[in-house]
């Protein structure tokens, strides 16, 4: 095994193995072989259901231990695309305000956003960051619905 400042680690060098015949091991040479089918060795009926319980234990070990960690990963992940979303659509509004059109769409959208709150969310800082956003969006809402019921603007009145 050679380890320089420049390259790396080049090559592969197994725990006891003598390092002089990995050294004289020919360039692309792993080390690793596969056994001719000749050599295998033919499981017994009982061997091969230890190995499939031994599998389905590890799989439901497995799915047990991904049940807590995978809905709140999920959470989380919902919860992120929730604020970003809700970031989108006040983007979308400040276009509309600024003159590109489209603010009842916008203030449509923005509504079904607000109302379509992800759940419990389990990580305390991103629930912090998702109700300040969504805080920030119920305020931009009641405002314009607000100003542009009493005003009369862009044609819209609210439901």
């Amino acid at each position: 095994m050679t380890i320089t400042a420049t390259s790396g680690v080049s090559g592969v060098l197994a725990v006891g193995a003598d390092i002089s015949s990995a050294a004289r091991r020919p360039k692309g040479a792993s080390g690793f072989s596969v056994a001719s089918p000749e050599a295998a060795v033919p499981l017994s009926s009982s061997d091969a259901a230890a190995c499939l319980r031994d599998v389905g234990a590890l799989l439901a070990l497995q799915e047990d231990a991904s049940d807590g960690a995978g809905s709140r990963r999920a959470a989380e992940r919902e919860a992120r695309r929730h604020g970003r979303d809700l970031l989108r659509a006040l983007s979308d509004l400040q276009r509309a305000l600024l003159g590109a059109g489209g603010l009842p769409a916008c203030l449509d959208h923005l509504d079904t956003l607000i109302r379509s709150a992800p759940g419990e969310i389990p990580d305390p800082g991103l629930a912090q960051a998702v109700r300040a956003i969504r805080l920030r969006a119920e305020l931009e809402l009641h405002r314009l619905r607000g100003s542009s019921a009493a005003t009369g603007s862009a044609g819209w009145s609210p439901p």
